[in-house]
C-alpha cells in the first residue's frame, strides 16, 4: 500500500512539475510543454511537426504527405532532452482529446548502442507501444568510444531510413552537443538536422519574468534586461539553476527575493560555467 501511495505521489508531482514520470520499464509519460522551454524557437518549430500530424493523422496520410520520424538535435544536451520531452507531452495532449493512448518516451544514452543494436530498440518499442519517442543521447560520444564498430553505425544510418515503414507511431530524437561528429552523409540520412541555440536576452528577461509571477513576485520591481544581460551565453538548465539558487538564498536569509540576490547568483552559476572554445 505504502509502494502504490509513493507511485501515486511521484506521479503527481511529476505531472505538476510538467516532468517526465518513469512507470519502471524506462519509458515514461510526460506532460511537458513547449512553453516550458526557454529559446529554442527553430527547434520547437520543427519538432511542432511531429504535434501537427498528430492533430490532423488521418488527412495527413491520405495524401501521403507523412511526417520525419528522425531529427537531430545538435546544441546543449539539457536543453534538447527538454525539447523532446515536450514533444511527447504536446502528443500526448492531443492524443488524450482524441481518447488514444498517451505518447511516451525512453532516453537512452548512445553507448548502450555497443551492447544493444539500434534495431533491437525499435522493436521493442514497436511491440509495446503505438505512439512512442525514443531519444538518444549524445550520439558524438559514440564516436570517442573505442570499440565501436562500423556495423553500429550501418545499423543506426539504416534504422533511420527504416523508420518511415513501421506501421507505429515510432520517433527517433538524437542529441550531439556538436556538429562536427560525424560525416554530411551520415547526418543527412536524418529526416531533419537542427542546431539548439541557447535562449536570447528577450528569451531570458522573459523566462524569469514568468517564473517570478508564478511565485507571486512582482517582476516590475526588478531590472530584468540587466539579469538578461549577465547571463549572456547560458542554457535553459543553467538559468533554472541560476533562479533557484536566487530563491534558496532568499529563503535562507529569510528575506523577499530581491535584485542583488538574484544577480549574485546569476553571478556564480556564469563563474561555474565551462568556457566554451
Amino acid at each position: 500500500l505504502y509502494g502504490y501511495a509513493s507511485k501515486c505521489l511521484s506521479k503527481a508531482s511529476a505531472y505538476c512539475k510538467g516532468e517526465s514520470y518513469d512507470d519502471g520499464s524506462g519509458y515514461k509519460k510526460s506532460s511537458a510543454k513547449f512553453t516550458d522551454v526557454v529559446g529554442a524557437h527553430r527547434a520547437k518549430v520543427e519538432l511542432g511537426s511531429i504535434v501537427d500530424y498528430f492533430k490532423d493523422k488521418k488527412a495527413i496520410d491520405r495524401i501521403g504527405a507523412g511526417v520525419d520520424r528522425s531529427y537531430l538535435l545538435v546544441g546543449p544536451l539539457d536543453t534538447a532532452k527538454s525539447l523532446a520531452r515536450s514533444v511527447a507531452g504536446e502528443v500526448s495532449a492531443v492524443l488524450k482529446e482524441q481518447n488514444k493512448s498517451e505518447c511516451l518516451i525512453v532516453e537512452i544514452h548512445a553507448s548502450s548502442l555497443i551492447s544493444k543494436s539500434i534495431k533491437d530498440i525499435l522493436k521493442e518499442a514497436e511491440s509495446r507501444h503505438t505512439h512512442c519517442i525514443i531519444v538518444l543521447d549524445e550520439i558524438d560520444r559514440l564516436y570517442e568510444l573505442k570499440g565501436v564498430k562500423s556495423q553500429t553505425w550501418s545499423d543506426l544510418i539504416s534504422a533511420m531510413n527504416g523508420l518511415s515503414k513501421s506501421k507505429k507511431d515510432i520517433f527517433v530524437i538524437t542529441t550531439a552537443t556538436k556538429a562536427d561528429f560525424a560525416t554530411q552523409a551520415s547526418v543527412d540520412r536524418y529526416g531533419v538536422y537542427c542546431s539548439v541555440e541557447n535562449p536570447t536576452a528577450k528569451d531570458r528577461s522573459n523566462y524569469f519574468a514568468q517564473e517570478l509571477k508564478k511565485r507571486a513576485v512582482v517582476s516590475s520591481s526588478f531590472d530584468l534586461e540587466s539579469v538578461a544581460r549577465k547571463s549572456e551565453g547560458c542554457t535553459f538548465t543553467q538559468l533554472t539553476t541560476m533562479l533557484k539558487r536566487a530563491l534558496a538564498k532568499s529563503h535562507t536569509f529569510r528575506g523577499s527575493l530581491s535584485q542583488d540576490i538574484l544577480e549574485k547568483s546569476v553571478t556564480e552559476v556564469m563563474k561555474a560555467k565551462p568556457v566554451t572554445v
